[in-house]
């Protein structure tokens, strides 16, 4: 895992770019502790920087950028292959065949990846690797520069142009280390955010400066350079294609030989993503993803594999204890701590500096906590991210059928009646009903009141399925409007549409080709490069996801419970007692939180004259909903939290 930077010189200028790509690459630095190293040609115009976290092959053999055998590609590269050994075995049989040799200097996959483009092309090198990557490739014979991301994007890559000169990093925060860097904000970008809690590919914060979407690669033509070349992106493969063709494969099998399978599946692909020179470790919640991959890698290593759980005062969002309980049955080398309020509370004030751009996913304090933890420990660990989107695992895939059903019985004016009493019930009702039917014991204390308060906001939406999904993932949704301009999210999510899927798999398509990749994997990469720690995700590899897509519904949600066929898998090494009870989320109490410790620092952010003078939103209504979270008449934390993330960015100096 690493951090990787580039300038290409559009205009023959030669001037400080050789001094300009040393900034930007050590802006980074924390993504490769282990090693900092340069590629610049003054005549070309090319600048490249790496900085390495050792993973493979730990000597200087492994160091970048590294050339290919015959001195064609430069190669700058972010992530793993993990089928590196069968791609090295496949070009050795290819130059034998051909007469050819190539003497390997180390072992490292960086080696294989820049030789097998060398040898196989671009292309076809795309079909066959499997891993997690973004890649920059020079090809001196073409004058080329190729920019590639992994199928999920679970490896960050951003790319501008400035003064003339196109730049690529693998965090913002290197573009913006550029001295002639000037920010503007994009609109289209804030509305979205505002809408997602995260800024959504190919878009960033700042106006002419992009993401690389998942599954893309940038082609940039260098030959003439008295002419700025356009840049070409394509996709390498699609979500879509996957689905397609997963379901012609269509697994219809009872459900303990589907989970056999799966099992097994899961197995290889655990085993694979445990390559490496340098100890492995997984993230343990007391979730059912997290478990599996647990139980899988520890039956796999030759020795108790490391699991890390952290726990906090606060028992509602508390899972150590749990955790605990399935870390000792599976007899891992189990690491635990337990933090309290203030240790989350400080990392406030540097989330504008981990993520760079305005990011509300709340999570991300536990996640950054986590991260660190595990760091003092292992540089690689493993996670269950990705087992939601994939097996049906959020609620909205298994209530939002029924629910949008049974509201169509009753007429729009009813549903909009409906809406305005729900929201004149005080909060102390809901918790007196929670007290009187016992639901405090299986959730959070504000169960109902939280889960009414988001239905109240969403009735006027249910008449289509696909309007109620936007709503369903949205904060600042239709009409609470609070910008001068509103990019509608159906702009946005036009092309994400796929036929042939029912309104679940619909739901769990678009989810992975959005939220998974620039909420749940950017919370993730940005916490763990932010520590200098690799992450690797086992559901996200290609023979899991194809497997899943050819899955029928019914193995993945089955009695108004999701994961079906996971859980069936996880029973066959933790007992049911130890995992089955209510989902928890990774999450914080930011909503009294906001009432209590933070509250100077909020009222401060939201102060109605500075949001006028900074002129961003409308202060109405968001004082409005600042009035009524701090009297406790209404729970707004999460509105709130995206307006008080960009707050802090921008007051951070970020625009």
């Amino acid at each position: 895992m690493c951090g990787i930077a580039g300038i290409l010189d559009f205009k023959n200028k030669s001037n400080n770019n050789s001094e300009i790509i040393k900034t930007i690459t050590k802006s980074i630095s924390h993504r490769g502790p282990d090693n900092t190293s340069y590629y610049y040609n003054t005549e070309e115009g090319v600048y490249l920087g790496h900085n390495r976290l050792s993973i493979i092959d730990l000597t200087p053999n492994g160091l970048q950028p590294m050339h290919s055998y015959n001195g064609r590609y430069i190669l700058v590269f972010n992530g793993e292959i993990y089928n590196h050994l069968y791609l090295r075995s496949e070009i050795n049989k290819y130059l034998t065949l051909n007469n050819k040799f190539i003497k390997w200097k180390g072992h490292s996959d960086t080696e294989t990846l820049i030789n097998s483009f060398d040898i196989f092309g671009v292309k076809k090198t795309l079909d066959i690797i499997e891993g997690m990557f973004s890649i920059a490739l020079w090809d001196k014979y073409e004058q080329m520069l190729y920019l590639i991301r992994d199928f999920f994007g679970e490896k960050p890559l951003y790319y501008c142009w400035i003064n003339g000169d196109f730049i690529f990093a693998s965090e913002l925060k290197a573009i913006k280390s550029h001295p002639s860097f000037r920010g503007e904000i994009d609109e289209n970008a804030k509305s979205l955010y505002l809408n997602l809690n995260y800024i959504p590919s190919p878009f960033t914060i700042y106006k002419n400066v992009y993401k690389l979407s998942a599954a893309s690669y940038l082609k940039l033509s260098f030959k003439n350079k008295s002419e700025e070349s356009k840049i070409e992106i394509n996709n390498w493969s699609t979500k879509k294609n996957i689905i397609t063709k997963s379901s012609q494969n269509y697994q219809d099998n009872d459900l303990e030989t589907n989970t056999n399978i799966l099992n097994q599946k899961l197995k290889d692909t655990v085993s694979k993503f445990m390559i490496s020179d340098v100890e492995i470790g997984v993230f343990l919640s007391s979730g059912v993803d997290s478990s599996i991959i647990s139980s899988i890698a520890n039956s796999i290593s030759e020795k108790p594999i490391k699991t890390f759980t952290i726990g906090f005062e606060n028992h509602r969002y508390d899972e150590s204890i749990n955790a605990k309980k399935i870390a000792n049955y599976l007899k891992t080398d189990h690491q635990e701590k337990i933090f309290s309020k203030n240790d989350l509370l400080n990392i406030v004030p540097n989330l504008s500096n981990i993520y760079d751009e305005p990011f509300a996913d709340s999570s991300q304090l536990p996640t950054i906590l986590l991260s660190s933890m595990a760091s003092d420990q292992v540089k690689v660990v493993l996670s269950g991210d990705g087992g939601d989107e994939l097996f049906g695992g959020y609620n909205r895939y298994i209530l939002s059928d029924k629910y949008l059903k049974f509201l169509k019985i009753f007429p729009n004016f009813s549903k909009h009646l409906l809406s305005k009493l729900i929201k004149t019930i005080p909060k102390d009702i809901f918790f007196l009903i929670e007290k009187f039917l016992n639901l405090t014991k299986g959730h959070n204390k504000t169960f109902i009141y939280e889960n009414m308060s988001k239905i109240s906001s969403k009735l006027k939406y249910t008449n289509n399925y696909y309007s109620y999904y936007l709503s369903m993932i949205a904060e600042w949704y239709g009409n609470e409007i609070i910008l001068d301009q509103d990019y509608n999210l159906d702009n946005y999510f036009k092309n994400k549409k796929i036929d042939g899927l029912n309104n679940e798999e619909l739901m769990m398509y678009i989810d992975s080709e959005t939220y998974l990749t620039d909420d749940i994997l950017c919370k993730v990469d940005r916490a763990a490069m932010g520590v200098s720690l690799e992450t690797r995700v086992p559901m996200l590899d290609h023979r899991v996801v194809e497997f899943a897509w050819s899955l029928p519904l019914s193995k993945k949600i089955q009695n108004n419970k999701g994961k079906t066929i996971l859980r069936n898998i996880l029973n066959k090494y933790v007992p049911k007692s130890l995992i089955e009870r209510p989902k928890m989320g990774f999450g914080v109490p930011i909503d009294s939180w906001l009432r209590g410790p933070l509250r100077d620092w909020a009222e401060n952010l939201l102060d109605e004259s500075r949001l006028s003078q900074e002129g961003f939103f409308d202060p109405s209504p968001i004082r409005e909903k600042w009035i009524e979270h701090l009297s406790g008449r209404r729970n707004w934390q999460y509105h709130l939290w995206d307006i008080l993330m960009f707050q802090a960015w921008l007051r951070d100096g970020n625009n």
